[in-house]
């Protein structure tokens, strides 16, 4: 969002006048001539950096307002939101697709363990994977499917594994 530095330079003067003002009138009881001309001034001061925000249209309903910041703000955080959700769709990705490799090179070094499997626990469910996990399969009396499924889980004693099916 950029915004006039003329915008923040009206707003803090005209505040700071209307502050003055205030603490005099609290203090002394009385505004004077004085404060009042300062109250004035810091009210035109905030009416113009607020104004360059404001949009104001008449239609048959009567005279409307709306605040430009707020919209512009509003469709930044939007924006900023659905760039946010793709991010996070993004890593979940690659999360998931991490978490399979891991849990395909665990396989892989649990089958080495048992003698079924000489290649290399890289991650990649490959063909030789399969055939050394239809191995286990039979040398365990468990459907040679070639897909990790639950019962071979637990005979092979490897964790949660879900989407390893090839």
């Amino acid at each position: 969002m950029q915004t006039n530095p003329a915008f923040f330079v009206a707003l803090v003067v005209g505040s700071l006048m209307l502050v003055a003002v205030c603490f005099v009138y609290v203090r002394h009881r009385t505004f004077g001539l004085g404060g009042i001309t300062l109250s004035g001034l810091g009210v035109i001061l905030l009416g113009m950096s607020v104004w360059r925000s404001i949009d104001v249209s008449f239609d048959e309903k009567g005279m409307r307002a709306k605040l430009n910041q707020v919209e512009v703000v509003a469709t930044e955080a939007k924006d900023t939101a659905v760039k946010a959700q793709s991010a996070v769709v993004q890593t979940n990705q690659v999360v998931a697709g991490l978490k399979t490799t891991v849990e395909v090179a665990v396989l892989q070094e649990k089958l080495k363990a048992a003698g079924l499997y000489a290649g290399a626990s890289d991650g990649h469910f490959g063909p030789t994977t399969k055939a050394a996990l239809v191995n286990y399969q039979a040398a365990n009396e468990l459907p040679q499917s070639g897909e990790l499924d639950e019962r071979t889980k637990r005979v092979l004693q490897v964790g949660s594994t879900a989407g390893i099916v090839r």
